[in-house]
């Protein structure tokens, strides 16, 4: 798999329409930054749909699932790039197939975009997270030219 500074990736956010088809990245964009050692990502929001946003979750790269679990923030995904990986948070709910050991290709989806329920504003956001050799860095510019 190649590293994360030759890896294409792909938005992580896919924002649906009434009917529930998918859009494409909509308005979502990153709506709180990279701050060690207290945000150690960055947060994706749907501007302006922050009580109702409708939008899904998809993998940046393909990769292998190593984590997925739900704990009192929401469900969390934990993608294995090879010497990288990726870590997404705070979604409502995760697809049945998204388990330790599948495998995920570029934009699958992961689950649907929520919010953490330990935030007292309960902003519908995605948390995620890059780790080139498990050392996290600012997703942002990896996520700028993301299709």
């Amino acid at each position: 798999m190649p590293s994360l500074e030759s890896s294409h990736l792909v938005w992580p956010v896919s924002v649906l329409d009434d009917n529930g088809n998918p859009v494409g990245r909509g308005t979502s964009r990153i709506t709180q930054e990279y701050n060690p050692p207290h945000h150690m990502g960055v947060d994706i929001s749907v501007p302006g749909h922050y009580q109702d946003a409708r939008a899904v979750i998809v993998a940046v790269a393909p990769g292998t699932v190593a984590r997925a679990y739900e704990y009192e923030r929401g469900w969390a995904v934990l993608l294995n790039h090879g010497d990288w990986a990726s870590g997404y948070l705070h979604m409502t709910e995760l697809r049945d197939d998204i388990i330790v050991g599948a495998y995920v290709s570029a934009g699958q989806e992961l689950g649907t975009m929520g919010a953490d329920p330990l935030d007292a504003e309960h902003i519908v956001h995605l948390h995620i997270q890059l780790a080139p050799n498990g050392n996290p860095v600012d997703p942002a510019p990896y996520l700028t030219g993301a299709t």
